[in-house]
């Protein structure tokens, strides 16, 4: 079994920079390793927005390769395992939230897959590998999978969550630097700072279920809220804060601010570690109903510098439907109040085109959003179309009720967003399509009006402008350490054809000169 070479690939449709760390994947890869199920050099861990795929592939010669895909790269891994298949008889698996979300679509080129969390699942199957393909009565003994038995799908019984204690230290070995942090801007008050930024978890899952969420997906639509112990989210914290020079923490739990007991204890523990005010928490998510003045002044004394609220709404029917009547407005009201009281920033996040939802409904969300726009601390203002992820119940309820607006569209579509473009609703609306661009377009101008008024702070462009700068360098550098660590393994395996393709294509010597030079220039930067 420890013969076992593993590839884990986080699928990302490649768009540019992107510096967050493929968590998901590197807990997989460090329970294996924690847990004695394969040794740290047989464990090869993928971004698609950053590595050179098929030949990283082909070189490794995993026996298994695990993918993870949410909804909206779902094609792009199909495609990406597609070509793989081109260099590889592995056994592929699939995890994530899409195949969670609708197990009974796993199809070629996918063997397998997993259904929601994937440590325990994964230790099993790398146990149970015996050859090139999986038995069938090995698979239907393995809890929380989808399998293809004669190409169709069969889905064993659930799997319990693992205890919060099993939820292992993550490696970051298997990831470069380059992926780990970037740097930021936020707001200390009134006064813009430049920092490193990195992304943890505190815990998994929320006692919330909004019906939109589809992060529930992973933890089965039940009890699943599991905080991790706080010593160990500082001994992370004070890891990143020292190897890497971190003083910015994103979290990226569902919910963060969910106890003031649990910040306090967080406190007390950076305290003892002499870390106290000198790592700052941005972009922490918060519920608007549990903040009061204790609470915000509590997270101001750990370091928090924004909070984000969903709002989503400003119908209590919508809203009622959304959060399953646990937010109401005057709570939102009274939240924003508390914070800009208190000097923190917060970004409120707004939902259009709900199920069901009414030109009246709009209307009452858009003053409630005129009214956040209002706010001094309002530091950003979030808009975007409410998705209907697989499996999340407002998936089930839309598909039980008819209402989808889904057929011919693309899993791409399922993003919420798209920069300078409108996305269409994803249910039958009552609205007309010039009435939905409208609407969205008056969100817009609302976002706009308060990102011209936030880059209206001293510093703040110039510190935009500097950060861009070094995460360009930083991301460039990388790219040419992979492509020159690319030619150095076609060189060593096809020395004759390399040489070939340098004698009839001389000029790529110069790329070859540009890649060198840009690594020369970033460590003289460091």
């Amino acid at each position: 079994m420890n013969d076992i070479r593993l590839c884990l690939i986080e699928t990302i449709r490649p768009r540019g920079i992107n510096f967050i760390a493929p968590l998901n994947i590197l807990y997989l890869a460090s329970y294996l390793t924690e847990k004695g199920i394969l040794p740290r050099k047989n464990i090869q861990v993928i971004q698609t927005d950053f590595d050179l795929v098929v030949p990283a592939v082909a070189h490794q010669k995993p026996h298994i390769i695990g993918f993870s895909a949410v909804t909206p790269n779902y094609n792009y891994a199909k495609k990406l395992a597609l070509q793989i298949r081109k260099v590889s008889d592995a056994q592929f698996i699939l995890g994530g939230q899409h195949i969670s979300g609708l197990p009974m679509t796993l199809s070629y080129p996918f063997d397998i897959g997993v259904i929601g969390e994937g440590e325990q699942t994964l230790a099993e199957l790398i146990q149970s590998y015996q050859g090139r393909k999986y038995q069938d009565d090995v698979l239907e003994k393995i809890k929380g999978i989808v399998y293809l038995r004669n190409k169709s799908p069969v889905v064993t019984p659930q799997r319990p969550l693992i205890d919060k204690e099993d939820i292992p230290k993550i490696d970051y070995s298997y990831i470069t630097k380059e992926r780990i942090f970037l740097y930021s801007t936020i707001l200390d008050e009134d006064k813009p700072i430049s920092v490193k930024m990195s992304s943890i978890y505190s815990a998994r899952g929320c006692p919330y279920h909004c019906r939109f969420c589809a992060h529930q997906i992973a933890w089965g639509n039940r009890s699943n809220f599991r905080l991790l112990n706080i010593k160990k989210v500082v001994d992370e914290i004070k890891f990143l804060h020292e190897r890497y020079k971190v003083n910015c923490i994103s979290f990226r739990d569902d919910t963060f601010a969910i106890s003031k007991a649990r910040i306090k204890e967080l406190i007390q523990e950076l305290k003892k570690r002499n870390l106290l005010g000198k790592i700052y928490f941005d972009n922490v998510f918060g519920r608007a109903n549990l903040i009061d003045d204790e609470f915000v002044i509590l997270l101001k004394t750990l370091g928090v510098k924004s909070i984000f609220f969903g709002i989503d709404s400003g119908s209590k029917r919508i809203l009622d439907y959304l959060k399953n009547g646990s937010l109401k407005t005057i709570d939102v009201k009274n939240a924003v109040r508390l914070c800009e009281k208190h000097k923190l920033w917060v970004i409120g996040s707004f939902m259009l085109f709900s199920p069901h939802e009414t030109l009246n409904d709009i209307n009452k969300t858009f003053r409630l959003a005129q009214w956040f726009s209002k706010n001094k601390y309002a530091q950003r203002l979030n808009y975007c179309v409410t998705t209907p992820y697989p499996g999340t119940p407002m998936w089930i309820d839309a598909k039980n009720e008819n209402t989808l607006r889904v057929k011919g569209r693309p899993w791409r579509d399922f993003v919420m967003k798209k920069e300078n473009q409108f996305l269409r609703p994803f249910f039958k609306m009552s609205l007309s399509e010039s009435q939905q661009e409208y609407v969205y377009n008056n969100f817009k101008s609302l976002a706009l009006e308060i990102q011209h008024r936030k880059e209206e702070i001293l510093n703040w462009k110039s510190l935009e402008a500097l950060n861009h700068q070094k995460n360009n360098t930083m991301h460039n550098h990388f790219i040419a350490k992979i492509r020159m660590k690319y030619r150095l393994y076609m060189f060593l395996c096809f020395p004759f054809q390399s040489l070939k393709r340098i004698a009839n294509k001389p000029w790529h010597i110069k790329y070859i000169i540009n890649d060198v030079l840009t690594s020369i220039n970033y460590y003289r930067k460091l």
